[in-house]
């Protein structure tokens, strides 16, 4: 293979041929940049978009929750008789739900990574704090 290959048929040989040792691909990239141009034509903007609910967050957060809710008790059922159950799904549902919103509206701000990172930070520091206790 020659240390500087012709991808297109730019460089020509004296009778006008190809000097593309791996064949002429002009047909190829000709192709390939009329699909570019086209997707440059076609914006996410034009497509059609079905409008979200105002409460997408929260029918999506209460199926995610629904869904963790059922892993913990098919996965850890011993986890599931130690607590209330119904106020530990309506917990996990509250929490998804913040988080999405959170992570939703950085995103908006374009710092969805930060937030990501200090939702991190903060957990760490949570579980670095003893676990409360409870009085009876």
């Amino acid at each position: 293979m020659p240390d500087n290959p012709i991808w297109s048929c730019d460089d020509r040989g004296p009778r006008g041929d190809c000097r593309n040792p791996h064949g002429c691909h002009c047909d190829e990239i000709a192709g390939l940049v009329a699909q570019v141009e086209q997707l440059k034509r076609t914006s996410m903007v034009s497509l059609p978009m079905k409008h979200l609910p105002e409460d997408a967050v929260d029918l999506a957060a209460r199926a995610i929750a629904a869904e963790a809710a059922h892993h913990i008790k098919t996965m850890y059922p011993a986890a599931a008789q130690a607590v209330t159950w119904g106020s530990c799904k309506r917990s996990l549902a509250g929490v998804i739900r913040n988080g999405m919103r959170r992570l939703g509206d950085a995103a908006e701000r374009g710092e969805m990574e930060a937030e990501i990172r200090a939702m991190r930070s903060q957990r760490a520091r949570e579980d670095e704090s003893p676990a409360p206790t409870l009085s009876t």
